[in-house]
């Protein structure tokens, strides 16, 4: 016998839930739950289309009796237990019946209370059924749209009265034009913006699109879970905003007796930069510019190409910035500036190698070079013959006649050569090639 009752406790117990829940029952569409803030101290929010038999009921995690009662806006201490003449009980289950729109209900079993907050979709219906740009404004980096009808803030409020805005979920989308990640030149594409609003107050404030496009209003979360979302699509949208990219890529590779330079475009002349730039739909204007100063009071070349390639040939700074604007010239945009510095002239001549000694190593005549841009070197040996001649700096002499090693001995260079800074070279001297080996 004590087991027999010992069994029937056991049985009762395991037959209450572990934690007590919210749900809502008798609308006629699926009531929509949120996810209350943390801090609002409620575990369930329920949106309602329709009041009309909805019940609200309580699940008790225990045997206890529940207490029911309901608060407003000033938050829980200032409830109002709710009349037995509206709840129903049946074993660990509590049902109030006569639910009131927009309140807070609380429900006490033992020391432990429940809150929730029930909200009413009829009180702030999405009634958006227009979208107009206003493309009167000025701003040249944002959109103004003006809706009309209305998606009112909705609100709930926690257990300390604080209040808090549900989010309607309300979807804007556009086209418009963002970067090519990872292209080798600048290059825009086609892209879809989307923007969540969780309330709208008669205007949309968004990121100005950089192409010809539609708006589309699409709301909101809770007429999209129950099979009634409302599309509203704007007028034709025409774009103002400008927005450029641009690169610059130095085409030259240092010789390898070249003196090289730290600066990220420039060093050596002379040095061919190809300039690139990419715009979006609405630039009609555009153009590089280059200057002897940063502020560009003495620009010495411009081009309205979007692309471009220049040789540097002379010492000194140059500034290099690329700007574009729409058919008014109020909407601009514009580049860093690009610094490109070439360096003072410098030609050192060494007077010895070892050609045919040891393969990569002082095998080969070079001069040391900077910013040499015309060049002339003639090598002969002391019966004054020939033996090469060349006319880029970065080029050299192996040691070599008519594909054979020349004997080891005094040989002689002269060169003529003029750097990017005007200054002129008329060189000559002795080289002096050892351990050559004559086949």
């Amino acid at each position: 016998m004590v087991r027999t009752i010992l069994t029937l406790i056991i049985s009762l117990t395991a037959a209450l839930p572990s934690v007590a829940s919210i749900t809502i029952e008798g609308t006629s569409l699926t009531p929509v739950s949120i996810d209350p803030n943390a801090a609002s101290g409620l575990s369930n929010i329920y949106v309602v289309n329709d009041f009309a038999g909805c019940r609200l009921v309580y699940t008790a995690s225990s045997s206890a009796t529940v207490e029911c009662s309901r608060y407003g806006i000033r938050g829980a201490s200032y409830h109002e237990a709710i009349s037995e003449a509206d709840i129903s009980r049946q074993g660990n289950t509590t049902v109030i019946t006569n639910i009131t729109a927009n309140s807070g209900y609380a429900f006490t079993e033992g020391t432990r209370t429940t809150y929730c907050w029930v909200c009413s979709y009829s009180l702030t219906p999405f009634t958006i059924d227009g979208l107009t740009p206003d493309q009167s404004e000025t701003y040249c980096d944002r959109m103004v749209l003006t809706a009309s009808g209305a998606a009112d803030r909705m609100l709930y409020y926690g257990i300390d009265g604080r209040a808090y805005t549900i989010d309607r979920g309300i979807k804007l989308s556009y086209r418009s034009l963002q970067p090519v990640d990872g292209s080798e030149e600048p290059a825009f594409q086609s892209v879809t913006k989307e923007e969540i609003f969780p309330y709208i107050d008669g205007s949309l404030n968004i990121e100005a699109p950089l192409c010809d496009t539609y708006v589309t209003l699409t709301g909101d979360r809770f007429l999209r879970a129950w099979g009634r979302e409302a599309e509203i699509v704007s007028s034709a949208i025409t774009c103002r905003a400008v927005q450029g990219l641009t690169s610059a890529v130095q085409n030259k590779v240092p010789g390898e007796s070249e003196l090289r330079t730290e600066d990220v475009l420039g060093g050596s002349a002379p040095i061919e930069i190809e300039f690139t730039a990419a715009v979006t739909d609405a630039a009609v204007y555009t153009r590089w510019q280059m200057a002897t100063d940063p502020d560009f009071t003495n620009v010495t070349f411009y081009t309205s190409d979007l692309q471009f390639t220049h040789t540097f040939m002379d010492t000194g700074v140059r500034y290099i910035q690329f700007e574009a604007a729409d058919a008014s010239g109020q909407c601009t945009a514009e580049s860093d500036i690009y610094t490109v510095n070439i360096g003072e002239s410098s030609l050192l001549c060494p007077n010895a190698f070892s050609p045919g000694a040891s393969e990569g190593v002082n095998d080969e005549w070079r001069v040391s070079y900077k910013s040499i841009v015309k060049f002339d070197c003639y090598i002969f040996n002391r019966w004054g013959k020939k033996m090469t001649e060349f006319h880029n700096p970065a080029q050299g002499w192996d040691g070599t006649f008519n594909g054979k090693l020349v004997p080891a001995g005094v040989y002689y260079y002269v060169i003529k050569a003029k750097g990017s800074d005007g200054k002129s070279y008329d060189l000559s001297g002795d080289i002096n090639i050892l351990r050559s080996s004559v086949k």
